[in-house]
């Protein structure tokens, strides 16, 4: 493999025997004619390890990292990003499955259209044996010539951050900071990449999307932080969610190497698109945790004055 190829697959996986193997038959049956996949085994305690060794000795375009600990999604997900040669990449999922053209069309896009820096598909989902569940994804266009437009789009509308398994341009991808180890990465990142170009959304349905079995997903936010990363010795998720994806989406700003004159009125697209979608949701979860944690003195307090204020009988 001394050849570069043009497009990289990053394939980071953790105990993804169920599912890996049609993955996996799925990626090296497409029809582009140069391809690479970089395979990252995350410490799986499965036959993972396994089925990943045997893939890297029958196909050349496979290359094979595996680390002996769980470092956590976040550094898989990184990790495969710089060990990747291509002029293209692509995040894959274990589960889910493409169309043999997928490559083939999402590179053409990205030739075609030099602003843009990601491309993705109408997603079909699909259920654990493979069967459609309900309508393709859609809605992941940010086409906006203005990178003020894009920017906020991403802010006020978080689905976008399922356009992070498209193909992006690698350069562009490397200039961001890739994904943090904190919960809603997906979306600051797609912020960061909504900066330097757009994304196109084609309409065909190239890939299918697997939807995880009932309590199997990461539905918290302490099961999504474990699931980033497992090193994080923070024990509480974090508070006000929509206003530290708003912060760590402005900190990009400064990372892109914006001039003042941009990163102000981008961060007040930020602060204005937090105030409208995100500040009630924040209120709201806080006044929740709250009362959970107040309730049971509350009870106390209101059975106390049941029992202090009683009304005369015959009153």
């Amino acid at each position: 493999m001394n050849e570069k190829p043009i497009v990289s697959i990053g394939f980071p996986v953790y105990n993804g025997e169920r599912y890996l193997r049609l993955a996996l038959d799925s990626l090296l049956a497409q029809d582009h004619p140069s391809f690479e996949i970089v395979l990252s085994n995350n410490g799986s305690t499965d036959s993972t390890d396994a089925i990943c060794t045997a893939y890297a000795r029958q196909d050349p375009r496979i290359h094979y990292l595996s680390s002996s600990m769980n470092r956590g999604a976040a550094w898989n997900f990184n990790h495969v990003v710089n060990n990747a040669r291509g002029k293209y990449f692509m995040w894959a999922a274990h589960d889910d499955i493409w169309r043999a053209d997928c490559l083939s069309l999402y590179s053409n896009a990205l030739d075609r259209d030099a602003r843009a820096v990601l491309v993705y598909c109408r997603a079909q989902p699909i259920g654990s044996e493979g069967q459609s569940i309900g309508p393709p994804y859609s809605g992941f266009a940010n086409d906006s010539p203005s990178s003020r437009a894009r920017f906020r789009r991403v802010l006020e509308h978080w689905e976008l951050h399922a356009a992070i398994y498209g193909m992006f341009r690698i350069e562009a991808l490397k200039r961001t900071r890739l994904l943090l180890s904190c919960v809603s990465a997906d979306v600051i990142l797609i912020a960061e990449v909504a900066l330097q170009g757009t994304t196109i959304e084609l309409a065909e349905s190239c890939s299918m999307k697997r939807i995880p079995d009932p309590g199997v997903a990461y539905r918290t936010r302490a099961e999504q932080l474990q699931y980033l990363n497992p090193l994080l010795t923070m024990k509480r998720p974090r508070r006000f969610l929509g206003f530290f994806v708003t912060l760590e989406a402005v900190k990009a700003l400064t990372h892109a190497r914006l001039d003042w004159f941009d990163i102000a009125p981008h961060t007040g697209d930020a602060a204005i698109a937090y105030l409208r979608h995100r500040a009630s949701i924040d209120l709201k979860e806080e006044i929740h945790r709250v009362l959970a944690v107040r309730q049971p003195r509350v009870l106390k307090f209101v059975r106390a004055m049941k029992r202090w204020w009683k009304p005369a009988s015959g009153a």
